[in-house]
């Protein structure tokens, strides 16, 4: 069955939406991709755009961006924490981390994690060298 077709959708319930919501993004990770939409994520629910965007409203107090910026925080700390960040510029690991820019990383950091990336790493005890650009200084 494509994407969206499924005729039973319509009747699951907001909690059963929002526990197919978080295993998608858990399991698939669409926030990943810098190009997200919300009807391409809506269609891993086999639900309408509207749908999921009021879903998100209701049930997490989030706009679509807040919610996958919210994932995409939560990939840029775990590969500072346990991965090799060093090896990547920091467009590069925004990227990676789903976001289109390093601007926008600094935007959705600070947002959410109310300090600059830049500020993480040091907190971790992790070097900056070329990283000071996440600063927000």
């Amino acid at each position: 069955m494509k994407k969206g077709t499924d005729p039973t959708a319509a009747f699951r319930t907001n909690e059963e939406l929002v526990k197919a919501l978080s295993e998608c993004m858990e399991q698939e990770k669409p926030y990943l991709d810098t190009a997200l939409q919300p009807d391409r994520l809506a269609g891993y629910l086999n639900i309408p755009e509207h749908q999921l965007l009021t879903l998100l409203k209701e049930s997490f107090g989030q706009t679509f961006q807040e919610y996958v910026d919210s994932y995409r925080v939560e990939a840029f700390k775990y590969i500072v924490k346990y991965e090799s960040y060093a090896r990547y510029t920091p467009g590069a690991l925004a990227e990676h981390c789903g976001f289109v820019s390093t601007s926008c990383l600094l935007e959705a950091f600070r947002r959410i994690a109310g300090i600059s990336p830049g500020d993480f790493i040091r907190s971790l005890g992790g070097a900056m060298q070329e990283w000071g650009r996440l600063s927000g200084a």
